[in-house]
């Protein structure tokens, strides 16, 4: 266990540790990899079985799920899920994943075959039943024409899971669309391996091509156990996004996600996530558009209403040239009622490079002024956070790059024990991945517009991320690996 502990120190923005680490790159067949006395970088995804071994140093490893790395490699990412779909899309590409646990079991979901609007093919899922120690990957069934059985749209996008611990569920919502209409669907399973068929949270008639008008759901439970509404799942998406009307409507399901009521809307909300505090409070966190600002809003009646949304920051929502990376936040609720807010950020005056801001709530409403977090040099995008439920440390997931253009892109995992003063992080990934390995969407290089970290009571952390490979004559390489920390 004590090897699991082992981070590279990263404060006051210094540049990372692994600055001059060794590169080493596997063979297109089954070896053995001997890693030197320094921080290595071993990259033998790919290939036959391979043997890795390291030494000295703080060492990065990725590798497939059958590789044999040994226990002085500190940094293993393992590939969980590929796409081998081949209906119309890009091939082989996974994106977009989120993750929820709960016990042993460990559940992601992601887009499998992007194409624009999002999987061309299917919703894929990756579970592990052994806290990470191995997986089973497929698809979600019924929902796009590649999900076995099939289903009757055509894309789908923005998968999202969460566990109803009172009715023992797994729920796993998308958006899918056809040419005349779109839903929030919602897939259950008790087991993380077998999935329902979908059931409708929510459907919206479309009238063009181009129109969208439910976007960005998010689902959360309530798993707390002196909640009064614990076993209550909610669902926060856009209505009409763009248009005058937008609104951010949340439903609520009290049966395990096999129905859903609407219950409130706000104007002009976007990008929300939404937690269950222990208190049985109900935290929206989202931006308003028309004002750039990030804010948050309290229920204490279970989602039923609203009050009014506090202003946490300004956000300036710049991007990365040649990335489609969006600065949507991402929220965590620990175990002594506190809310944790990450987003990214452009770094002032000159905005030459993004960061990871941060604001934390002991209650919900009051919000400390937002901070930046100090993980290290270079651009920062895609942060995602999560909180220990039982030791309340804090860790955020995120890709690092050298400026405002793509890319030379990395993972790291940081976290932090004692409330945010200092960080650890440590290298998720091995090589550089440019634009032209990654998947696109809106002309850009995209890995998601999230990304999956999680705290369980068994395994410790888990971050789940979309890496890149060398593409092959037969096309993209962009697998699902997964990182315990």
């Amino acid at each position: 266990m004590a090897r699991r502990l082992l981070f590279v120190l990263v404060l006051l923005g210094a540049l990372p540790a692994w600055a001059g680490a060794a590169t080493i790159i596997g063979k297109a067949r089954g070896e053995t990899v001997q890693g030197t006395r320094r921080s290595d970088l071993i990259d033998v995804a790919g290939g036959g079985r391979d043997t890795v071994r390291c030494q000295g140093g703080l060492d990065t490893v990725v590798a497939d799920s059958t590789d044999r790395v040994a226990a002085d490699c500190e940094t293993v990412a393992r590939r969980i899920a590929r796409d081998t779909t081949r209906r119309e899309g890009q091939h082989e590409t996974i994106v977009e994943p989120a993750v929820a646990t709960a016990g042993s079991t460990v559940v992601t979901v992601f887009q499998s075959g992007r194409r624009t609007q999002g999987a061309a093919d299917a919703i894929g899922f990756a579970t592990s039943t052994d806290a990470g120690a191995t997986w089973r990957s497929g698809l979600l069934p019924s929902l796009t024409e590649s999900s076995l059985p099939a289903g009757p749209w055509q894309v789908a996008s923005d998968p999202v899971v969460a566990y109803d611990a009172l009715h023992g569920r797994w729920i796993a919502t998308a958006l899918v669309l056809d040419a005349t209409s779109e839903a929030i669907s919602a897939s259950t399973s008790t087991d993380g391996l077998t999935w329902s068929p979908p059931v409708a949270v929510a459907s919206a008639s479309r009238t063009s091509e181009a129109d969208v008008p439910l976007d960005k759901e998010w689902v959360t439970c309530d798993n707390w156990t002196a909640s009064p509404h614990r076993g209550r799942c909610y669902v926060a998406a856009t209505a009409s996004p763009d248009t005058a009307a937008a609104t951010l409507v949340v439903w609520l399901s009290d049966d395990g996600g096999a129905t859903w009521t609407q219950t409130t809307s706000i104007p002009r909300g976007y990008f929300a996530q939404i937690v269950a505090r222990p208190s049985g409070q109900v935290v929206l966190f989202y931006l308003v558009e028309p004002t750039h600002q990030l804010v948050a809003a309290q229920s204490g009646d279970g989602g039923v209403s609203f009050a009014p949304g506090t202003p946490v920051a300004a956000s300036t929502q710049v991007g990365v040239e040649g990335l489609r990376a969006p600065s949507l936040p991402s929220l965590a609720s620990g175990p002594s009622g506190e809310v944790v807010a990450v987003w990214s950020d452009c770094i002032p005056p000159s905005c030459g490079s993004l960061q990871v801001e941060t604001s934390r709530s002991t209650d919900g409403t009051h919000w400390s002024p937002p901070a930046p977090v100090p993980l290290g040099a270079g651009s920062h995008v895609l942060p995602s956070v999560a909180i220990d439920p039982e030791a309340g440390t804090v860790a955020i997931a995120d890709y690092v790059l050298a400026g405002r253009s793509c890319c030379a892109l990395v993972a790291q995992i940081a976290r932090s024990a004692d409330g945010g003063a200092t960080w650890l992080t440590r290298r998720a990934s091995v090589r550089p991945m440019p634009e032209s390995w990654l998947a696109r969407a809106d002309r850009s290089g995209f890995l998601g517009d999230y990304v999956g970290i999680v705290f369980g009571p068994r395994h410790g952390g888990i971050a789940i991320l979309p890496l890149a490979e060398p593409p092959t004559r037969a096309g993209l390489r962009q697998a699902l690996f997964a990182v315990r920390f």
